[in-house]
Order: C-alpha cells, then structure tokens, then sequence
C-alpha cells in the first residue's frame, strides 16, 4: 500500500534484513507503520530513526546476551555523543545515519555499511575531512591494502558508545595509550631511547610522559598529541608530525614546550635540521622517543655521565666531524681536563657539557648569544667560580694542541713527566745497584767460609 507512492522505498525495503526476517516468519518484524507511524505521520528525524529502532533493539527478551546486536549492546547509544538531540543547528547521528534506512543490511553482509572494511565510508558521510586525513596517513592506507591488523574507525572511538573527545574526561588520554599499545606491543617498531639504546614503544610507559597522566595532568602528551589523530604518517614522510623537521615544533606545541621550542630556535643544532643535515640532533635525539625519563634524576653523578655520553655520541664520532667538519677531539680534550677528571672521579659539581655550552640554545662561540662567546664567557663561568679571573675565562678550554694552545701548560707537563720518569728511573737504578753489592758481599762471605 505504502509502496504505491514510495515504490523507491519499496523496493530497498524489499531488499532489507528486515523484509528477509518478514519472510520468514517473523513476528515482530518492522513495516511502514511500526517506524512512519500510521494516521499520524511522524516526520523527526531523532523519533523515526532512534526512538522507533530503539522501541524493539532494547526489548531484552527479542535481543538477549550482551556481544554485538543484542539489547545490552545497543543500549550503549543512548549515552553516546550521537544520542544527543542536536549539535548546535544539526541533528546528531542516529541508527539510520550508520545503518541505512529502508535498505538496511545484515551484518554479516560485505556489503553492509557498517561492515569492517565500509566504516570509513559510513563515518565519511558526516566527518568527511576527518576521513580524508585518514586515507592519507598509514592506517588509512594499510586498511584500504586490507591488512586487518589496520584500525578502522570503530577500533578506536568504539561502536554505539563513542564518546565526544571535547567531552571525556583526562582518564581517556591513558585510555587511548593503552588502545594504541595493544596494537604495537613489544617486539614491533623499536626506537633509541636518550642513551641511544634500542627501546620498544612500551617503553612509553615507563616515561615522565605516562606517569604525568596516571597523576592526572590533562596536558600530559598521549600518542595523538606527537603522531596526530588521524593523519598518523611514519617520519620518513616530510608531512609527518614526527618527521625531523617538524618534531620540535610538535614538542613544542601549547601547553607542552613552548619555553624549550623558543630556546632551541636559532641554535647551531636547530639551523642543522632546517638546512636538512640528517646528523644535526633535535628533540628525540637527546631526549628519546616514547621513553623519556624526567631530567631531574636523583642521581646526579650519573645524570652529568649520561648527559657526556650523550654529546659525545656525536661529537666523538670520526665520520660525523668529519662529515660536518666540527672541531675535532673536544671529547677526548673534555675527558682529560679538569672538569673531565673531577667527573670520572666522582665529583657531583663539575661542569659537563651543558654546564658551559647549555643545552636547547645550543651555539658556536662566534655566535654574540653563545654562552661560550667571549664577551658571556665571565657570567658562564662564574657560575661555578664566583669572582674568575681573566686570564682563566680567556684560556682555551679544550686543548687540542698543548704546545700551540697552552705553552705553559706544555712545558709544566713535560716537566713533571721527565720529574716523575726520571725519580722511578733514579729509583730502580738505585735498588739494582744495592741489590747487586748485597749479592756480592754475601758471595764473597760465603767463599770466605
């Protein structure tokens, strides 16, 4: 009767799930009326799309259990962000808007819209500059390969309870860390962690990061905040929020490190990455991926150890200085000076790297904002000795060539090498003359007998 006027309707009812129920016998099957109403044709998009589907998807006794498509399932909507009446002037998402209208498909269907492999379509109707990110970012197009270890919509925000992210609480963050990590568990895509040891993503959960949001601070980075929601690239591509050039700006976003981002703009390592220098650090090199640990260790010792292994992964590398052409043996020169020696020996106030050369502004002594420029050089210094003189702030610190760099020092360690070789020598020299007239006496007492 109702297909008359709506043959269209008519026939994609004729081809639902619904109308292949009727057929075969079932009873509370919906028609046009049990959705449209009768006399009084109801016309809400939110009365005939959830309120009609829900009057028979939540009757316990028609849909028992609680897996997929059973009352307990379905009642998940109703506290959904799709649930709500209105979002500002547009109805929200309701049963038909997923599912279809008249032609609705079983889900064991291929072609059904809410079938794993049609998700991003469906979803697409609504969030279609949301899609477009995703087709583009490696989960989008290892779903469109029909890898199934690739996440599709649902796998992250859920099915009937998907939540507004505007609206969650900061619990969600951790939430979604967890999500992701199910998929990259151990054993998948390690990374270097601040030392330059491989480490697992897992190791995220170790970092100062995690702990942040287990004490509930909402600012505290997951997963999205670094990769991106949905446009997630791998770093290889210049596009990605964690490709090289882009990673500092990405640590650096509001509410992250803004402070730091500021200071690292302009140094020597960040003119390097712009410029493309592949060997040129920037956040994750010093700092680590997704381990990343608090800078304030207790153990200060071996903070300022670590922090000297980590400057001179680089800088006391052959291929690299040579590559970049740096100064040469400022690693080697650091160790065998004073500071260098007071470290290894134990001393927690030395100075290391950063103490004279800071650490996200870093810059060559030419440079008028350096920390080494000569003209900075007594406040840097003075820092640690209150008061230095001028001829120690205008002494070459890493000394290279002893002889070229520091005459004095020169001919002062040559002094004492010759003092001390020719004492041992004095010595030994000594002891073998006296060994040898004991020997004599007592050979020349014991023929005498």
């Amino acid at each position: 009767m109702c297909g008359k006027c709506h043959s269209d309707s008519k026939m994609n009812f004729k081809g639902s799930v619904h109308h292949t129920v009727f057929k075969g016998g079932g009873k509370n099957t919906p028609v046009c009326t049990d959705c449209h109403g009768v006399h009084t044709t109801i016309s809400s998009k939110h009365s005939i799309q959830s309120e009609a589907c829900l009057k028979c998807h939540l009757d316990e006794k028609m849909f028992p259990g609680t897996e997929t498509g059973s009352a307990k399932f379905v009642e998940q909507y109703k506290t959904s962000i799709h649930a709500s009446i209105k979002k500002g002037d547009m109805e929200s998402a309701g049963c038909t808007d997923c599912h279809g209208d008249h032609m609705i498909d079983s889900p064991d269907d291929p072609t059904s819209s809410t079938k794993r492999a049609r998700l991003i379509e469906t979803c697409g109707k609504c969030h279609a500059d949301v899609v477009a990110k995703f087709k583009k970012s490696k989960h989008g197009v290892e779903l469109m390969k029909n890898n199934e270890k690739a996440p599709t919509c649902s796998d992250c925000h859920g099915e009937h309870n998907i939540k507004s992210a505007l609206l969650s609480d900061g619990s969600s963050k951790l939430v979604m860390a967890d999500k992701c990590l199910d998929c990259h568990k151990d054993g998948k895509i390690p990374h270097k962690n601040f030392k330059g040891e491989e480490e697992l993503i897992t190791g995220y959960k170790n970092s100062v990061h995690y702990q942040a949001l287990i004490d509930g601070n909402e600012t505290a980075p997951t997963c999205s905040d670094c990769h991106g929601a949905h446009e997630m690239e791998l770093a290889e591509n210049p596009d990605s929020k964690i490709s090289k050039k882009n990673i500092a700006n990405t640590c650096g976003q509001s509410e992250c490190h803004g402070k730091q981002y500021t200071n690292f703009e302009g140094s020597i390592h960040e003119k390097g990455v712009t410029a493309g220098n592949p060997d040129a650090p920037t956040c994750n090199n010093c700092h680590g991926n997704h381990g990343i640990v608090s800078k304030d260790l207790e153990n200060k010792l071996q903070k300022s150890r670590d922090l000297i292994q980590l400057c001179t992964n680089c800088h006391g590398s052959v291929e690299m200085i040579e590559r970049n052409e740096l100064p040469t043996k400022v690693s080697e020169t650091y160790k065998e000076s004073f500071h260098g020696l007071a470290t290894r020996g134990g001393l927690k106030e030395a100075a290391n790297c950063e103490s004279c050369h800071g650490y996200h502004n870093v810059r060559p002594s030419s440079d008028s904002m350096s920390t080494i420029h000569k003209n900075n050089l007594p406040q840097t210094c003075g820092n640690c000795h209150p008061g230095a003189t001028e001829i120690l702030i205008t002494s070459k610190i890493h000394l290279t060539d002893l002889k070229e760099d520091s005459p004095w020092v020169f001919w002062i360690t040559r002094f004492y090498v010759i003092l001390i070789f020719g004492l041992i020598g004095f010595m030994l020299l000594h002891n073998i003359q006296d060994y040898r007239k004991k020997k004599k006496s007592k050979t020349e007492a014991d023929n005498e007998k």
